[in-house]
């Protein structure tokens, strides 16, 4: 019994409030140029996330990593990804992509509106302070 109480306060203390249950969320990402996403989160159970992203820009010519690994599939329009490993492809619907946090990558729009439906685990680590130069603010 005491490793399952361990286990949930590791949990407790690793994620935020919001990281343990919710229910349709959106932000915004944005870089210095303006809005690159949005992220609608339809739900989110244990740092868990089914979300939907509507690009609305590329990153330019900056590669980016995640802080979680994640699961994508493309829903609706296409663009244009790139690996920092030199593998480039054309993600449209039904393309999926598995990438780890530490994949990075750029993607660039080619044709809008483009969603994915993404699946993502909690985080795993920090964001690279060398990569796409963004904010993340929240819409209600």
């Amino acid at each position: 019994m005491k490793e399952f109480t361990n286990f949930l306060h590791s949990w407790r203390t690793h994620f935020k409030t919001r990281e343990i249950f919710q229910i349709l969320s959106v932000k915004r990402v944005a870089g210095p140029e303006g809005p690159i996403m949005t992220q609608l989160t339809l739900i989110c159970f244990l740092g868990f996330h089914v979300r939907v992203h509507l690009f609305h820009r590329g990153d330019g010519e900056i590669f980016h990593d995640h802080p979680r690994h994640f699961v994508s599939l493309g829903i609706y329009g296409e663009y244009f990804e790139r690996l920092s490993t030199g593998e480039e492809r054309f993600v449209r619907f039904g393309v999926i992509s598995v990438r780890r946090a530490t994949d990075r990558h750029n993607v660039t729009p080619t044709n809008l509106p483009c969603m994915t439906l993404v699946f993502t685990t909690p985080v795993v680590r920090q964001w690279c302070k060398e990569t796409l130069e963004i904010s993340i603010g929240e819409s209600r």
